[in-house]
């Protein structure tokens, strides 16, 4: 087999240097002009709960600082007396703490907010500098990645398209975990494809479950992909198969353990499956009339207002070439392919609901995949 010249893994100085400036000040605007998105007071509640258990102190500080710090206009939305939730959470400390346990199964994002809060950013910034910080460092790897497979004009063009694409973007001023999350399973899967390595995959994946719980599905699929791939040189012991599924497994469970104090299960998704209807409210048993209503509703927003189609048409790109079901012809990267798309839907039938914000460690990694299928081919061509 031809062996594939690849470019230097950073391209030409003056391109990474022009690439890096953009990524920064795409950061640096975010931090400016944050979303100002409702999670940010619970998270802003949880990072106070650290250091005081008293609801009715943390509701009256998360709202005043709220209302000191985020613009009339934006201020006026999170507590608007018109829906019926964030009118309830703005009046109810009880009901606003009765919250948390969506929060604080996220405990790297919200210790790295409380850092930030500890090192007098302020609250409201808080919640938003470990998204940032996120951001740039992905849009590093995401040239980086690049640049294996293609020059360096091309790389940097590319990764400023797509870093500055909404998707990819728009996660990076946003009060939630995503982007953390995203940045590291976007490592988990260029450690997959690229570096050849368990352990590294094993540790992005480890740290992406202490970002965001629901992760463990993501991890599971990943760390499958690299055991049974067939890909690599060497295949996995049995005895490390079963150690490193069970440290997935431990993390999950010790994070979940956080939501017993407020009554839930520690395996979370029980009891979180009972919140799932449409007027976000607290329920005792599981409505699967209330949950059918809400999965619809969130299919059809996600048709209208994700990119999520567009993703499985690239997805579909992946597969041009090859005969249906040919499973074992398929590369590493069109196993992932598989196992975000897998991924994406049990996610969606444990919590109904399909947004960009959750999906940009896939998105990149399709593309990217797209640029080095096109890269090899060419090469094996010209060879």
């Amino acid at each position: 087999m031809a062996v594939i010249k690849q470019t230097s893994v950073f391209p030409k100085m003056g391109i990474a240097v022009i690439y890096g400036m953009v990524v920064f000040c795409a950061t640096a605007w975010s931090i400016k002009k944050p979303a100002y998105n409702w999670d940010m007071l619970a998270y802003m509640g949880v990072i106070l709960s650290y250091d005081d258990a008293d609801a009715k102190l943390i509701h009256h500080t998360v709202y005043a600082v709220a209302k000191e710090k985020v613009p009339g206009v934006y201020y006026d939305r999170l507590i608007d007396v018109s829906n019926d939730y964030r009118n309830a959470m703005a009046q109810s400390p009880d009901r606003f703490y009765s919250q948390f346990p969506f929060y604080i199964v996220k405990p790297m994002y919200t210790r790295l907010a409380w850092i930030f809060y500890k090192m007098g950013m302020g609250l409201v910034a808080a919640t938003v500098w470990p998204s940032v910080i996120a951001y740039f460092f992905t849009g590093l790897l995401l040239f980086a990645w690049l640049g294996k497979y293609c020059r360096g004009w091309y790389a940097g063009i590319a990764g400023i398209l797509i870093m500055l694409s909404p998707p990819i973007l728009t996660v990076a001023s946003l009060s939630t975990p995503d982007a953390l999350s995203g940045l590291l399973l976007f490592a988990a899967i260029f450690s997959v494809t690229e570096m050849k390595s368990q352990t590294a995959v094993f540790v992005c994946l480890l740290l992406s479950v202490f970002a965001r719980l629901d992760n463990i599905l993501p991890a599971i699929c990943l760390l499958s992909v690299s055991f049974f791939s067939g890909k690599w040189q060497y295949k996995t012991r049995p005895v490390r198969m079963v150690f490193l599924y069970a440290g997935l497994f431990l993390a999950y469970f010790v994070v979940s353990a956080s939501v017993r104090s407020f009554g839930w299960s520690a395996l979370f998704y029980p009891s979180f499956a009972k919140q799932l209807n449409t007027s976000y409210t607290a329920s005792n048993a599981f409505d699967f009339a209330a949950y059918a209503t809400l999965a619809k509703a969130q299919l059809i927003a996600g048709l209208y207002f994700s990119f999520a189609g567009f993703f499985f048409f690239l997805v579909l790109l992946l597969f041009r070439n090859d005969a249906p079901f040919a499973f074992s012809r398929f590369s590493t990267e069109q196993m992932l392919a598989i196992a975000f798309v897998v991924v994406m839907v049990l996610r969606f039938l444990l919590q109904p609901v399909i947004a960009d914000r959750l999906y940009t460690a896939y998105y990149l990694s399709v593309m990217v995949s797209l640029v080095k299928q096109r890269s090899l081919t060419v090469s094996l061509q010209q060879t």
